[in-house]
């Protein structure tokens, strides 16, 4: 059993102009948790911290009265999000997918509703769990090409849509070498959902997000789905998806896109 969700933020300052910093949030991967303590830390954490900088760099004295403002904010925030998502009307889209078992019947559904935007993914996830009784689990898995290792990069890269390359600490690779490490690294993001022998899993790869998949829709973003309906074991769907190249044959997409 891996542990509870737990929201990791990892903070850097750019040397380049010393009041910028990096905020980078990571949930790792975590099994059975309740979707709405797992999306609750998703949108307060970070909104938190930024909430905290922007009070520190107005240098507002940080007293308890402070602290609590924040947090009532953050919390505020929430509930306003929380509300949106259950209104979220996903009745004849995606919530009867979450009561069919059987490959046939899923597949079927999914060709008629075969795509999300970010808010619909969000406030199904929370759906599944508050109004029908599911949990969700995260696994994730990282190669990098080349023969490269973790330790011969830099704290921070970020690769602009120019191409040109950003980097915060010491590395042996020049940035042509970490812009086709960024390029061609292979990341696989899954997220399950469970409710006794039945679950449902949606994953992506950072490759099909980034458009780069060409014979699916000409480079069309887009999730993968697999199912307790494929007669697989749900450990082994996990360690297929923790490995460097996963497989399940032909699995239904779901384009996906990043806004409403």
């Amino acid at each position: 059993m891996l542990s509870y969700v737990k929201m990791l933020e990892t903070i850097i300052p750019d040397p380049k102009n010393g009041k910028s910093k990096y905020h980078g949030f990571s949930s790792g991967e975590f099994e059975y948790e309740d979707p709405y303590h797992y999306l609750r830390l998703l949108h307060m954490t970070p909104e938190t911290s930024m909430l905290w900088e922007l009070v520190q760099g107005h240098n507002f004295p940080l007293s308890i009265a402070m602290h609590r403002a924040v947090l009532s904010r953050v919390a505020d925030s929430w509930d306003k999000a929380y509300l949106n998502s259950m209104k979220v009307d996903l009745s004849k889209t995606w919530i009867p997918l979450l009561s069919l078992s059987r490959k046939k019947d899923q597949v079927s559904h999914l060709k008629k509703n075969s795509s999300l935007t970010s808010s619909q993914f969000l406030a199904f996830l929370l759906q599944a769990g508050e109004s029908h009784g599911f949990k969700v689990s995260q696994y994730r898995a990282e190669y990098l090409k080349g023969g490269v290792e973790k330790s011969d990069l830099p704290r921070v890269v970020h690769l602009r849509d120019d191409g040109s390359v950003d980097k915060i600490g010491e590395t042996v690779l020049c940035d042509g070498e970490l812009k086709n490490v960024i390029e061609h690294r292979h990341v696989t993001i899954a997220k399950f959902l469970d409710k006794g022998t039945l679950w449902h899993c949606l994953f992506i790869t950072y490759k099909s997000m980034r458009g780069k998949e060409k014979q699916w829709k000409d480079g069309q973003p887009h999730m993968h789905y697999v199912s307790s309906g494929w007669g697989l074991s749900r450990d082994k769907v996990v360690s297929s998806l923790r490995s460097e190249k996963y497989g399940f044959g032909s699995t239904p997409h779901i384009d996906y896109f990043h806004h409403e």
